[in-house]
């Protein structure tokens, strides 16, 4: 890719009109004078996104320091997430000039550049003779921590989250496979350009904050729906709506606030599934300790499926059951995945000690589960 320009569109919706709704209200900001109010409060605006005021409740120094030692690190984790996904850049980027934009994602260090000289939604990439690959990139920086509603509950802002950190993870994944992508097929494109989606929407559910994460988890799931089946932007978000599906229903007491439907078949559980999450990812604001836990698995689902997925196309869920970003290349996956997720609704956990077999094959078909694959360490709607 010699001297190459790539142009992308940011994703999931920040380059969208946002259907007019109120604006999210935010809570009041209260000066708690114990440190249990002051843990519930950085916990609050934590998981309503309104990091830019968490630096005042850090600065109550004396209160944290007389929190129980697991809420220390509930505060100690908070500050790092923060520091993941939103940079010393980040503020400086909203003022719109030209401003370095090094990050850190999956423990891979980046230098790139906000150039407002580019279209909005524009990420150029050039290598030189030696291979090294300059990325610059541009969005609208008015929806940066946007309360205004854009739509189905969720601000500007949380688009925006969404957007940019898949925008990052587009850029990495360039730099990291520079030297596959000259002169690909069409075949190998479409391949390359489906894994680029499928990363983005797990970088952005990782690095984003709780409310984008939820944001991510919803178009994920809204990829099942209807004419989403076969739209080519949403068929690369399905194997996340998967992997929500597997993490929540084998888990089902770290996540209360889910609520799972029951009698389902195994050959459209996926779908069933999805439709259902999709509806309480809109409505339900995970708890802290759901949002830590949710947050933690995406990373583990993540670091499971890096770049080698360009190779073989297939990522590996939590189940270890495989699932092909190539609807057409699944085969009968969706229905030995659909036995283990129906096998844990009903009892929760149970492939942990029968192996990743769904326990009752679907009538008439040997279940198998693939191999675990290992390692290195999206886009609109």
């Amino acid at each position: 890719m010699n001297h190459a320009t790539r142009t992308c569109l940011m994703a999931l919706g920040l380059l969208t009109a946002a259907h007019a709704y109120a604006a999210t209200p935010r809570l009041a900001t209260t000066q708690a004078t114990d440190p249990s109010g002051v843990y519930q409060q950085i916990t609050a605006e934590y998981i309503a996104a309104q990091w830019d005021k968490l630096p005042a409740e850090f600065a109550k120094t004396r209160d944290i320091a007389a929190m129980t030692k697991d809420q220390q690190a509930d505060v100690t984790y908070i500050k790092q997430a923060m520091a993941d996904g939103r940079a010393a850049w980040w503020d400086a980027v909203k003022k719109g000039t030209k401003t370095p934009i090094p990050y850190r994602i999956w423990f891979k260090n980046i230098n790139a550049t906000f150039d407002p000289a580019l279209t909005p939604g524009q990420i150029q990439m050039q290598s030189n003779a030696a291979g090294v690959v300059a990325v610059s990139m541009f969005w609208q920086t008015s929806d940066m921590d946007s309360p205004d509603q854009a739509e189905h509950g969720f601000t500007k802002g949380d688009l925006a989250y969404v957007g940019i950190w898949g925008a990052l993870e587009t850029a990495n994944l360039f730099t990291t496979l520079n030297q596959k992508l000259a002169g690909l097929s069409q075949a190998d494109k479409l391949k390359f350009e489906r894994l680029e989606q499928f990363r983005a929407t797990v970088a952005a559910a990782y690095y984003g904050t709780p409310r984008a994460r939820r944001w991510a988890a919803f178009l994920s799931c809204d990829a099942y729906l209807g004419s989403h089946l076969t739209a080519e932007n949403f068929i690369p978000r399905r194997p996340f709506a998967v992997f929500l599906e597997e993490e929540i229903v084998s888990h089902p007491t770290k996540y209360p606030s889910i609520r799972l439907p029951r009698n389902q078949k195994a050959e459209t559980v996926e779908s069933t599934l999805a439709n259902n999450l999709m509806n309480q990812f809109e409505r339900t604001t995970l708890t802290f300790a759901e949002d830590k836990a949710l947050r933690d698995a995406i990373k583990d689902f993540s670091l499971a499926n890096g770049t080698q997925i360009f190779d073989t196309g297939k990522m590996t869920l939590p189940s270890k059951l495989p699932m092909a970003l190539d609807p057409d290349q699944d085969g009968n996956g969706a229905v030995a995945r659909g036995q283990w997720l129906i096998d844990e609704i009903a009892q929760p956990g149970i492939h942990a000690q029968a192996g990743t077999k769904p326990a009752t094959a679907p009538a008439g078909r040997a279940a198998t589960a693939s191999p675990t694959a290992t390692s290195q360490p999206s886009r609109g709607r």
